[in-house]
């Protein structure tokens, strides 16, 4: 497309910068689409500024009338599923790029708002937390991320906030556990959550086995 010399879309921008590697181009693509999406959605005033990857005081986004409010609640339901894939990809561009302290940052800001909204974003980086975490060595802040997914676990009747179905974001909570026990020297902890993890692993094994039939 470039080649025709077509213009590109930002999505098309946005997954030749990853394939290519350039995590800080994609970073940048992925805060205009996260400004975007926020500006479209009607309680855009709720949402943290920092979805919109930096751009909330250069670019203020404006909050839409509600005219339906069956309607409205529905779009907006898609329109936050959709910021939260979009912050989920641009915290993953943050640990490719090392910026680690940021990542923890942003979801620690997260935990300090009490909103429904804050609370599920929260919920959907926090794996990424995780591995900013034990890659940092600062098992404090792991230990309080690991804290906040149990939290999440005993109010939602043992389900857990993480995805059973995102494999990557189970991987990274079963390995951030087991960090912790190292760093602790639990041994007995340790082959607990390794139990734990491979059960873990061999369920999803299980599940895309037959999600392949």
């Amino acid at each position: 497309r470039r080649l025709l010399g077509c213009a590109t879309s930002p999505w098309h921008r946005v997954l030749e910068s990853e394939h290519a590697g350039d995590y800080r181009a994609a970073l940048v693509e992925y805060g205009l689409l996260l400004h975007k999406k926020r500006g479209s959605h009607a309680h855009a005033h709720l949402l943290p500024s920092s979805a919109t990857g930096g751009l909330a005081t250069s670019l203020p986004a404006q909050a839409k009338p509600i005219d339906d409010a069956g309607a409205s609640a529905s779009g907006d339901a898609e329109v936050f599923a959709e910021i939260c894939a979009l912050e989920s990809r641009r915290m993953r561009c943050m640990l490719e790029l090392g910026e680690l302290d940021s990542v923890i940052d942003h979801v620690s800001t997260l935990q300090q708002h009490k909103q429904q909204q804050h609370q599920q974003l929260e919920s959907a980086l926090l794996p990424f937390a995780l591995e900013a975490a034990w890659r940092l060595q600062q098992w404090n802040s792991l230990d309080t991320f690991l804290k906040c997914l149990d939290g999440d676990l005993d109010s939602s009747g043992g389900r857990s906030s993480v995805s059973s179905s995102d494999h990557s974001a189970a991987f990274q909570v079963s390995l951030s556990r087991l960090f912790l026990s190292l760093q602790r020297g639990d041994q007995s902890d340790f082959a607990q959550q390794l139990q734990m993890a491979r059960l873990r692993s061999m369920s999803l094994l299980s599940a895309a086995t037959l999600e392949s039939y």
